[in-house]
C-alpha cells in the first residue's frame, strides 16, 4: 500500500534477489502459484487488507503454503507483537529495520527452506526404493555391490585388491569383511571354492 517503501525493497532489494511487487492483494495468491517464488514479503496492511489474513491465506492453501512469509510490521511493541502469531508467518520484521537484516532474513528463509526441499526429496527417495525393493537404499547398494562382487570374484580376471577399488570399497580388508558379513565365506575361500 506504501508504494515509497515499496518502490525502496525493490530497488534495495533486487541487487540480491529477483523482486515482483504487488500492489494489488486479490492477484497474491495466483502470483504466488504461477510464480512459485522463494519468499514472500507482506506489509502489515495492502490496500485496506490486514497482512495477517493474507499471510493466513497462503499458508492454509496446500500449492504454496511451504513458501516462507516474511510479515512486517508497523509496530513492534510486545502486544503488538504477540497478536501476528496467529498469521502462520515465518518472521515478523519491523518496517523501519535495517534493510541489511531484512536481506539476511530472507536468505536464512530460503537457504532453510532448499535444505528442507533436499531432505523431502531425500526422504521420497529412500522410502521409494524402500517400497520397491523392501529395504533401505544402503541394504539395496550393498546387495547389489556383493552380486557384483561375487561375478568379479568368479572371472578371475581381477585381484581382490582391484575388485575392492572397482566396487568403491576404501581398501581389500574392508571390502573383504563386508564380502564376509554379507556371505559368510571371505573373498579368497569363495575364489577357493570356485577353482577347486
Amino acid at each position: 500500500a506504501d508504494k515509497l517503501f515499496s518502490d525502496y525493497l525493490k530497488k534495495t532489494l533486487s541487487r540480491y534477489f529477483q523482486v515482483s511487487v504487488l500492489d494489488n492483494p486479490e492477484l497474491l495468491m495466483d502470483t504466488a502459484i504461477s510464480q512459485n517464488p522463494d519468499a514472500i514479503i507482506i506489509d502489515d496492511n495492502v490496500n485496506g487488507i490486514s497482512g495477517d489474513t493474507l499471510s493466513t491465506q497462503i499458508k492454509e492453501d496446500k500449492t504454496i503454503g511451504y513458501i516462507p512469509i516474511i510479515l512486517l510490521l508497523r509496530a513492534f511493541d510486545n502486544e503488538s507483537y504477540l497478536s501476528h502469531l496467529g498469521s502462520g508467518a515465518d518472521r515478523l520484521g519491523l518496517r523501519t529495520e535495517s534493510i541489511c537484516k531484512l536481506r539476511a532474513d530472507i536468505r536464512m528463509l530460503v537457504e532453510n527452506r532448499m535444505v528442507l526441499r533436499e531432505r523431502i526429496r531425500l526422504f521420497a527417495f529412500y522410502n521409494k526404493i524402500r517400497e520397491i525393493t523392501g529395504n533401505p537404499p544402503e541394504n539395496y547398494i550393498n546387495s547389489f555391490k556383493m552380486d557384483k562382487a561375487l561375478k568379479l570374484l568368479a572371472s578371475q580376471q581381477y585381484n581382490i585388491s582391484d575388485i575392492a577399488g572397482i566396487l568403491g570399497y576404501c581398501d581389500a580388508k574392508y571390502f573383504g569383511k563386508k564380502f564376509k558379513d554379507f556371505y559368510h565365506v571371505c573373498p579368497s575361500d569363495y575364489i577357493k571354492s570356485i577353482v577347486g
